[in-house]
């Protein structure tokens, strides 16, 4: 008999951003994003804070997961 992992699919709102060198951060359960100052700051489910520098972002992408 196989045995399966237990990984629940996320939910909630995901956020994706595409850095200008390739990388992406991909953030699921976002609680709070605030986008004035000169930095992003985006908290997610877990009380997570993530710093995000426009300047370097070439795109994002923000949907909802149910």
């Amino acid at each position: 008999m196989e045995k399966t992992a237990d990984i629940s699919k996320p939910t909630g709102r995901q956020h994706t951003y595409v850095f200008t060198n390739g990388d992406r951060l991909n953030l699921f359960g976002v609680t709070d994003v605030n986008l004035s100052g000169a930095w992003y700051r985006v908290t997610d489910h877990t009380g997570a804070l993530y710093v995000i520098d426009p300047a370097k972002v070439l795109y994002s992408v923000n949907k909802m997961i149910s």
